[in-house]
């Protein structure tokens, strides 16, 4: 009789660890990431916060962030935003412009507007919230290949480039991740979807 409670509770521990199996894999082949505040200069900022959490929507798993950033100083072009890409295979992207025309940018826009806030150039010092957006950036000029990359952010000062503020993320892009994705926006009639992956 032990026996065979030993053997049916075998059983469903394995039948239990095979669904678990399933269920990473699945869920691996999405996109996920981790994101961490790689620094915050004070002489700049008086705080600053980064949370990155992973979420299903429609099916799809979805890396979300949420930025909180107090300036005290006034932020315009005498600061600099890049972001780098780095594949596997080393092989780069990079975005890289200054803090008001940086804003200017259509894909930027969109990005502030998802994020409900209004946020002028020069912006004065004060705290700033950027809330639940998606990373990577759905319209950002960037063709992401499926992989494994790191991505850099910062801002630093235009002239002397000395750093303001960074942040570091580990994203993974499965085969399927683009063409999912794609096919939620379209069922979602033309759904944007942003994220700043630098500030």
């Amino acid at each position: 009789m032990v026996g065979k409670r030993v053997s049916s509770v075998l059983s469903v521990f394995v039948f239990l660890n095979a669904i678990f199996s399933v269920l990473c894999i699945v869920k691996e082949s999405q996109s996920y990431g981790v994101g961490k505040l790689a620094f915050c200069n004070k002489k700049y900022f008086s705080y600053c916060d980064v949370v990155t959490t992973p979420r299903f929507v429609d099916g799809v798993e979805r890396l979300f962030t949420n930025h909180t950033v107090t300036n005290i100083v006034t932020l315009g072009n005498n600061f600099t935003m890049a972001g780098v890409f780095v594949s596997q295979k080393g092989v780069q992207y990079k975005l890289e412009h200054r803090l008001c025309d940086y804003l200017k940018r259509n894909w930027m826009k969109t990005y502030l507007k998802a994020a409900r806030l209004k946020l002028p150039c020069p912006v004065p010092p004060g705290t700033y919230h950027f809330n639940d957006l998606e990373l990577p950036p759905s319209d950002a000029p960037l063709a992401m290949l499926p992989g494994t990359y790191q991505f850099e952010g910062e801002m630093y000062t235009t002239v002397s480039k000395e750093r303001a503020v960074g942040v570091h993320y580990t994203i993974h892009f499965s085969d399927s991740f683009k063409r999912k994705r794609k096919n939620m926006k379209k069922n979602k009639g033309g759904l944007s979807i942003v994220n700043d992956w630098v500030f």
